[in-house]
């Protein structure tokens, strides 16, 4: 349950600064909603294409700041998802060769 509730509040955190990232961009830049969004997820998967890029002082400011908290975010958001199914897939291997008992029997 620990595993499940940790994932939910990254996830939430992920979906959080995708959507402030879209937001400021959007208002600060006077981007679309989609390019802004775009931009962000570009930004914090750290592809880069390099089609769109700040051009407010204000932006750019914000981007160097951004692009350190939201990288983080997605890499360790990627982390906890891929440790929650490995977690899952080992114990339901380790039930299935009998080496440990389903945590819902006594």
């Amino acid at each position: 349950m620990e595993h499940k509730k940790h994932a939910l509040i990254i996830v939430v955190l992920f979906m959080l600064s995708i959507f402030i990232g879209s937001m400021v961009y959007h208002n600060v830049e006077s981007w679309s909603y989609l390019d802004s969004v775009y931009f962000v997820v570009i930004t914090m998967t750290t592809i880069g294409f390099g089609d769109f890029a700040p051009l407010t002082p204000i932006g750019k400011i914000f981007t160097m700041f951004f692009s350190f908290f939201a990288i983080a975010i997605a890499f360790y958001t990627i982390s906890v998802i891929g440790n929650y199914i490995f977690d899952r897939k080992l114990s339901i291997h380790l039930v299935d060769v009998g080496m440990n008992k389903p945590k819902n029997s006594k």
